[in-house]
């Protein structure tokens, strides 16, 4: 047990390395019988964090994959300068060689950023091959026009080890993906790219919406009405087979039961025997004339042949009350008649007023959207927007 700067006792483990820190706490006080939290600094001690060497190793040698990189671009740079030199201006000449090393250093950061993805850093990996082997060509080629074929293949390799060690690190922090863990990382990329196209470009279409209601009004917020494709038409039905005649024939069976009947006195037919045989022979009448019965009685005749009572008719319901339309004749327009029937009703409801507007033009597709839309714009009208100078 130690004691703090602070009096209080503190638990120090031994072997590990303490520093004198400064905190804050909160502790009551109490002024005139008032008690308030307020804040009291103090001394404690806190342990020490051992060194990480593998961060400070990591550190150096990205430090020198730097510096050796700054190297190659500046012996880069000065060797296909000079060659460039003898044909353009200096200025010119420098400005472009410059241009040879930074490419595959542009090519090596791009496939830094899609290291977790290797179909996509391919690309770029190439072409930072690609480019650097242009680089050390053109810098052992200023070295054989110079004459100086080794400090040519020298300055050369000055850029493939800057270029070698920058894999090496990329090597590091590049962890291959399972199958799984790949595919749950493109979904999330996927969703995350979709989500930014979406809101940039509804971003961009409300500032163009902005602009237009800005310079034309309130207008250009209404969408504007687009001609309706007509309809496509329907093929004709098939027409239906015709119905042969010879099945309708044996319809007419039950005809020979006529005469059987002869024998029976009227008296002794029973009444429900009527609706019996009625279903069968009434269908046949119409495909079949009927057959002379001349020895049948009138009485077992009439029995048959009645037809049956016509059912009672099904009260249908009132239909419902119209409401009134106003009759405006010489409507020259759809935006005329609305008008006359605002002046002659302005409490009209839209369902009226569409229904006056169609009982005078024709019912059109889209009426009820035109109406209710023209009777906005004349009801609130935009503001007229004032000349300059007025």
């Amino acid at each position: 047990m130690n004691t703090t700067p602070s009096g209080e006792q503190q638990l120090r483990v031994p072997g590990v390395k303490y520093r004198p820190v400064t905190k804050t706490r909160m502790v009551e006080t109490t002024i005139g019988g008032e008690t308030r939290l307020t804040a009291q600094t103090y001394k404690d001690w806190e342990p020490v964090p051992p060194r990480n060497l593998d961060a400070i190793f990591l550190r150096a040698v990205i430090g020198l994959a730097v510096g050796m990189t700054a190297v190659s671009v500046i012996w880069s740079t000065a060797s296909i300068g000079d060659q460039l030199s003898t044909v353009v201006l200096a200025e010119i000449a420098y400005g472009s060689a410059s241009a040879f090393e930074l490419t595959w250093i542009a090519l090596q950061v791009v496939e830094w950023l899609l290291r977790y993805d290797p179909e996509r850093a391919k690309l770029a990996r190439c072409g930072g091959w690609v480019a650097l082997a242009v680089v050390v060509g053109s810098v052992v080629t200023h070295g054989v026009d110079k004459d100086k074929i080794a400090a040519g293949v020298i300055g050369g390799g000055v850029s493939i080890l800057a270029k070698g060690l920058w894999v090496v690190v990329m090597k590091m922090f590049t962890v291959p993906l399972g199958e799984n863990s790949a595919d749950f990382l493109r979904q999330k990329r996927e969703e995350l790219a979709v989500n930014r196209v979406v809101l940039g470009e509804k971003n961009r279409l409300d500032g163009v919406q902005a602009y237009l209601t800005a310079i034309y009004g309130e207008q250009a917020a209404q969408p504007i009405e687009q001609p309706r494709p007509a309809p496509a038409e329907l093929p004709a039905a098939p027409a239906a087979p015709p119905v042969p005649a010879a099945p309708a024939i044996p319809a007419a069976a039950p005809i020979p039961a006529a005469p059987a009947l002869q024998h029976v006195p009227a008296p002794a037919i029973p009444a429900p025997a009527a609706p019996a045989v009625q279903p069968t022979v009434a269908p046949a009448v119409p495909a079949v004339p009927p057959a002379p019965a001349p020895a049948v009685p009138a009485a077992s005749v009439a029995s048959v042949a009645a037809p049956a009572a016509a059912p009672a008719p099904v009260a249908q319901p009132a239909p419902a009350p119209v409401a009134p339309v106003l009759q405006i004749a010489g409507a020259p327009s759809i935006s005329s008649t609305i008008r006359e029937a605002l002046k002659a009703d302005q409490a009209i409801s839209d369902e009226d007023l569409i229904a006056h507007v169609a009982s005078v033009h024709g019912d059109r597709p889209g009426i009820a959207d035109t109406v209710t839309r023209t009777r906005r714009r004349i009801e609130n009208p935009a503001p007229k927007k004032r000349k300059k100078g007025a």
